[in-house]
């Protein structure tokens, strides 16, 4: 049986909680992309839920996940509301048009990952080049 939204929300900020990206080894160098590709991966996974049920509850993520996971650590918070929240919109726009580009019934390529860039490649930097 497929997650409720209220399921999948409440797995990922869960997630985010157990397994907090400032203990990831890029996150020191990169946080804003190692962010960037955790409001991405979960935005992806918003594209079969009502998303006018969506946009009501993105807003409540930033301080449910980014900011609980990064107040008082060293670096910070290092992106504000709107950027996490553009990130998981997009995503999900992204994943929406995908599907409805993919033929009814045709299964997803092995090869694709939630449509997420590579992290090492793709991913902008914070002063706006590519790594």
């Amino acid at each position: 049986m497929p997650m409720t939204f209220h399921e999948y929300l409440e797995a990922f900020v869960a997630a985010v909680a157990q397994n907090n990206p400032i203990a990831w080894p890029a996150y020191a160098e990169r946080p804003v992309e190692v962010w960037r590709y955790i409001a991405r991966g979960f935005g992806h996974g918003l594209d079969v839920y009502d998303e006018a049920q969506v946009r009501s509850e993105v807003g409540t993520l930033y301080s449910r996940v980014l900011v609980k996971a990064t107040f008082g650590t060293r670096l910070g918070v290092p992106v504000d509301a709107q950027t996490f929240g553009g990130w998981i919109l997009a995503a999900m726009a992204e994943a929406r048009a995908d599907n409805a580009a993919r033929p009814a019934g045709a299964p997803v390529p092995a090869h694709e990952f939630s449509g997420l860039p590579l992290f090492e490649q793709e991913v902008p930097h914070a002063i706006g080049t590519t790594i």
